[in-house]
């Protein structure tokens, strides 16, 4: 089981990939350079020694080996959630069935190759890849800087919700032991395939962008190799195997140390183009392990599986028995011309399979980023929380039923870019603003004067003065989305002119608040309300009858 590294996404030059029969494109794009895939021939060829060689193609997959079998069910795009969940097209055809239905439940080794979609890998590649194509880069060395600062705004609100992703593994894990209950699993961290500093610049993604995903792709392989850990301790009795590409080579060196993606003779695609997909899917074999680096990960796959499990391998692989001619891949100036034609003509394309409220989907032309406020403020626009999506359930733990089905109606804090109202470029952590403690109350608002603060949410009620139907007493019944609700139709009902400098300062003062208050402690639905009174104090309390924004 697995996403697009292991499903082996760009590791055929030419894009032919093993088809399902009769199928011209298959999403899946499974290759026969797909590690797992190398690794398992190899070691066949000495397990049971059948015949002298045979050859590797990226467009075909050997699934049996005398007695043994492999079943290959990774896919590009894959997460977690697929692995009992089908996995779709945009257009809603089926791409995968879930990748344990019709598992042996007998199998002897299982190996779990996802998390990076979870994590978001898709959002960051499409964000850098967008902001390079819309900006003048490389002309313009400024373009790279805008690029890297947006994509380190995608990174930092991924990072936030790492807490999910190790559920996610570790759900995975258990899901993957109830369906093949005798197997010892295999989980596939991935390799890092940029350098720490010092990265070269690529078609459309420039060096200091490079940098900082380095320590993004790291952590996510922390939080995956510590959640298998978790997981081995809470459930003692299944062995669980931690596959390091980045410590697999020779002495616990990177297997694509030296060979990253920009350097000579790379292991990694620079910007490439399959002529055989539409849409965004044109360039989604970018930025993965080409032929090379795909065997090159196999290969030492092969050679850590033998060490492993010495009862099935006791031979080690045999690469004289296998045959294969990987080939680099080159990037034609011709497609980074078509890059920018299609940021230019259809922008939304490029992003088509982020979160509806990534960063992504809001890149201006030139770079910048503008998000509109009915995003930031309208409940419907955006997901839930990271940490509080619902599970295939559709339940979230522990939460109140107006949370069921994905139907929350959470601002995401921690994706704040800049005033949604005027497009100021300014980043989440804001140094101005009130400072909430979790036990002290609410400053701020007409004190003593039947305002909207007079108690704080912890003495009295915050809304003594406040309307109905958000908070009427002080307590925490009222739903989050009554409250954003407000805060939307109460910034949304504000006259144009004048009050555009008002209500951005309005605007300043209500994120910075929800910001400072989720950093010292607050909960999300207290966070919410309170921002409501915030933005009343702030219209309310701190307005004159003469002020033409009154």
């Amino acid at each position: 089981m697995g996403d697009s590294y292991w499903a082996g996404e760009g590791a055929s030059k030419t894009s032919a990939y093993a088809n399902r029969p009769g199928m011209v494109v298959d999403g899946r794009h499974q290759s026969g350079y797909a590690p797992p895939h190398v690794a398992w021939m190899l070691l066949e060829a000495g397990r049971r020694p059948l015949i002298d060689q045979y050859r590797i193609t990226p467009a075909s997959l050997q699934t049996s080996w005398g007695p043994d079998r492999l079943q290959f069910n990774a896919s590009s795009g894959a997460s977690t959630r697929h692995l009992v969940q089908q996995q779709k097209e945009s257009n809603g055809d089926i791409r995968n069935e879930p990748q344990l239905d019709g598992v042996d439940p007998n199998t002897n080794i299982a190996f779990f190759g996802l998390g990076g979609n979870d994590a978001g890998f898709f959002d960051v590649v499409s964000t850098a890849t967008k902001a390079g194509a819309f900006s003048s880069y490389p002309e313009d060395p400024s373009a790279a800087i805008r690029q890297q600062e947006t994509v380190q705004q995608v990174i930092l609100q991924k990072l936030r919700g790492l807490s999910t992703v190790a559920d996610n593994i570790m759900k995975g894990l258990h899901r993957t032991h109830l369906a093949m209950p005798l197997a010892e699993i295999i989980v596939g961290l991935y390799p890092i395939g940029v350098k720490p500093t010092g990265n070269a610049d690529l078609a459309a993604v420039g060096h200091q962008t490079l940098d900082v995903l380095y320590s993004y792709v790291k952590e996510v392989n922390a939080t995956i190799s510590k959640a298998a850990a978790a997981y081995q301790r809470t459930h003692p009795g299944v062995r669980v195997h931690v596959f390091d590409p980045n410590t697999a080579g020779p002495g616990g060196t990177s297997v694509v140390a030296g060979h990253e993606v920009g350097q000579p003779d790379s292991y990694f695609n620079d910007l490439k183009k399959n002529s055989g997909e539409s849409g965004s899917r044109e360039y989604q074999e970018s930025y993965h392990p080409n032929e090379l680096g795909a065997v090159a990960i196999g290969r030492a796959l092969a050679t850590w599986m033998a060490k492993e499990f010495p009862q099935y391998f006791p031979k080690g692989p045999n690469p004289d028995a296998i045959i294969m001619d990987p080939q680099a891949s080159t990037t034609d100036p011709a497609d980074v011309d078509h890059l920018r034609q299609v940021a230019q003509n259809d922008p939304d394309e490029l992003c088509d399979g982020t979160d509806p409220d990534s960063i992504c989907r809001f890149i201006q032309p030139g770079g910048d980023v503008i998000i509109p406020d009915d995003v930031y403020f309208n409940p419907t626009a955006v997901q839930p929380f990271p940490d509080e999506a619902p599970d295939d359930t559709g339940v979230v733990p522990g939460a109140p039923q107006q949370y069921v089905n994905g139907n929350t109606v959470y601002i995401p804090w921690d994706s704040y870019w800049g005033n949604p109202l005027s497009g100021t470029d300014h980043g989440p952590w804001f140094d101005d603003g009130p400072d909430f403690s979790p036990t002290g109350g609410v400053p701020g608002g007409d004190t003593g004067s039947g305002g909207p603060n007079s108690g704080g949410p912890t003495s009295g009620g915050p809304s003594s003065g406040g309307p109905s139907g958000v908070l009427s007493d002080g307590s925490t019944t009222t739903t989050t989305g009554g409250a954003w609700t407000a805060v939307w139709n109460l910034i949304n009902t504000t006259q144009p002119g004048p009050c555009d400098q008002y209500m951005d300062n309005v605007w300043q003062k209500a994120s910075t608040s929800a910001i400072k208050m989720r950093l010292s402690g607050y909960d999300r639905p207290q966070v919410v309300q309170i921002s409501y009174f915030v933005v009343r104090s702030a219209t309310e309390g701190d307005t004159q009858p003469s002020d033409p924004c009154s």
